[in-house]
């Protein structure tokens, strides 16, 4: 009797255990699935370049892509703008876009000149491309081009785009503010809006940078 009886507690107790597991993972799924897109959708890129040796060694402040921390840009547009933070340089510099497909396949690939002032810079894709195609991910590369003989020595921002049928994306709510703001530096409730915009990504750092316009070499 005694064997029977400590059988069955044994096979209750590992009953007890399979069920406790499951409730767990039931749980996480129901968490998983609750905590929005920007948490499920985080891919491998990186918001912020390294330094290089090729590069101006008085290059201040490291290059930032304006972009959410999970390395995913949404938007509603079909030809979308880029920002990114151009740390202030001794000279013009050229920096470079790349956009790609989703089965890696060259879309866009432009390089730009910029002088040496450093600021929030604006990169959109040309009406002369097709749109992005809805609920398509692309992949996009911004680089410095520290020395145009050795690409090995780029510093180099990256991540993915998604073109979405959703209003007030943040990404689309920070290119809106960008272009008021550059029309009316001096307005103070733009200022705070644009601030408080980038502390929602933890890219309040970049507030009080310049908004520049982006010189585009001509095509030969």
């Amino acid at each position: 009797m005694n064997k029977i009886f400590k059988t069955r507690q044994v096979i209750a107790i590992c009953l007890t255990s399979i069920l406790s597991i499951s409730l767990s993972f039931s749980l996480l799924d129901q968490v998983t699935a609750n905590s929005g897109k920007k948490s499920r959708e985080g891919l491998p890129g990186r918001r912020y370049g390294g330094g290089s040796r090729g590069c101006n060694e008085d290059m201040r402040g490291r290059l930032t892509a304006l972009t959410p921390e999970n390395n995913l840009v949404l938007t509603k547009s079909a030809y979308p703008y880029f920002l990114f933070y151009l740390p202030k340089t001794s000279k013009p510099t050229m920096v470079e876009l790349v956009l790609q497909d989703d089965n890696r396949n060259i879309v866009y690939e432009k390089a730009f000149t910029t002088d040496s002032t450093g600021g929030v810079i604006n990169v959109s894709l040309p009406d002369s491309i097709a749109p992005l195609a809805m609920n398509k991910m692309h992949r996009w590369y911004f680089s410095v081009l520290c020395d145009p003989k050795n690409r090995a020595h780029d510093i180099v921002v990256d991540g993915w785009i998604k073109r979405v049928a959703v209003n007030n994306l943040w990404q689309d709510k920070l290119v809106k503010l960008a272009k008021k703001r550059h029309e009316k530096l001096n307005d103070s409730l733009l200022a705070n809006s644009w601030k408080e915009l980038l502390q929602y990504e933890k890219l309040d750092v970049i507030a009080q940078q310049p908004l520049l316009k982006l010189k585009i070499n001509k095509e030969k």
